[in-house]
């Protein structure tokens, strides 16, 4: 019996071992976006949400040191996690997702879900009080032993060069942005996507945001941000639009007290947009590269 390996499978190979914790990852994608402001953690975690709710095993990553908001809005006020010979095992989040995250982001926990305290143990890496540091969001990702996922989210810090970064470090790591619709992010999209192809990153494809406001009287979307053609990026760059999806109130709320929002409202249309971003993004994520692990011998 022989193996037939590509050469970017070999590649691929190395990058499992440069990041042993994400070998039994199947798919990684990074949320980028060019500018802040975009609901980028939104979708994370509410898209993190309705997969684990279609039974997939996922996992989040809140990359974004200054400002982490993802454990939170899925109802995990503080993540703690344990740090071992330098590697760190994620917190179980709510849905059975999960967390990794720098900074605890208070004490008391959310909604109706507990704080996670199983996953407190001094060791390497880990500040005075027993909380693994992190140096950089490459850091956190390749320190994480995540185990066996369907898809790794990735939450990064507002600005495209976090995700070139990302990217040189993880090369399995596919990117998608979130684009609100407006012409001056739309223009803030395309440079990012010019330095994607100068840079080789693998950009699979773009979520537009706030493509509209639902009302929850006349059922209806309403413009909400001047008009702008994210379609035209798309068409330009040859990628995907993974989804559209309208401004609404409870989503928002939904975030601040906690609560996925395709939990509490299952039958909002918004919820369906979600649930349907997410299979597409799912679909897109595993089918942009093979991976080591789905090699089998051939005669």
């Amino acid at each position: 019996m022989s193996l037939n390996v590509t050469e970017a499978q070999v590649a691929e190979a190395a990058a499992q071992t440069r990041n042993p914790g994400l070998a039994q990852v199947k798919a990684i994608v990074a949320f980028a976006s060019a500018k802040g402001g975009t609901g980028k953690s939104t979708m994370v975690s509410n898209l993190a949400a309705a997969l684990a709710l279609k039974g997939r095993k996922v996992g989040v990553a809140d990359a974004d040191f200054e400002a982490p908001s993802v454990a939170p809005m899925l109802g995990l006020a503080r993540v703690r996690l344990i740090s071992m010979g330098g590697a760190v095992e994620p917190a179980n989040g709510p849905l059975g997702i999960r967390i990794v995250a720098n900074d605890p982001a208070a004490d008391e926990p959310l909604a109706s879900f507990a704080v996670d305290d199983s996953h407190l143990e001094a060791g390497e890496g880990s500040s005075s009080n027993g909380t693994p540091e992190f140096i950089s969001p490459e850091d956190l990702i390749s320190r994480a032993r995540f185990g066996a996922l369907d898809l790794l989210l990735i939450d990064l810090p507002p600005g495209f060069n976090h995700a070139i970064r990302l990217c040189q470090a993880v090369d399995r790591a596919g990117v998608v942005i979130v684009v609100p619709a407006s012409a001056t992010a739309c223009a803030a999209v395309r440079r990012s996507l010019e330095q994607a192809r100068r840079k080789g990153v693998r950009v699979i494809g773009l979520i537009e945001n706030m493509q509209g406001f639902y009302c929850g009287n006349c059922h209806s979307v309403r413009p909400l941000l001047p008009r702008s053609d994210v379609g035209a990026l798309a068409r330009d760059f040859d990628l995907p639009i993974l989804g559209r999806l309208p401004f609404d109130s409870r989503l928002a709320e939904s975030c601040d007290i906690g609560r996925p929002f395709v939990r509490e409202y299952p039958d909002a249309p918004v919820s369906k947009l979600i649930n349907e971003t997410a299979q597409a993004l799912l679909a897109a994520a595993s089918a942009s590269r093979p991976r080591v692990n789905d090699l089998a011998p051939s005669s």
